[in-house]
């Protein structure tokens, strides 16, 4: 009885850990779907398009804002 009840945590435990990877892997592929190249941004701004632009960056890093995003403060 003890080795069928280790067997069904374990197999639970492997359920959960399969089904976080098949999560993350969703999110990575996601997060890549979801970037464009400068050229492409710099394409999409001279068209006149409405774009939101979120920089994840460290704000020290760079100096030169994105063309029309508001003045720091």
């Amino acid at each position: 009885m003890g080795t069928l009840l280790a067997l069904a945590v374990a197999a639970k435990i492997a359920v959960y850990m399969v089904k976080k990877l098949i999560r993350w892997e969703r999110f990575v592929r996601q997060f890549r779907l979801a970037r464009i190249t400068p050229e492409k941004l710099n394409d999409k701004l001279n068209a006149g398009e409405d774009i939101l632009l979120i920089d994840l960056q460290d704000q020290m890093r760079h100096s030169v804002p994105a063309p029309g995003a508001p003045a720091r403060q």
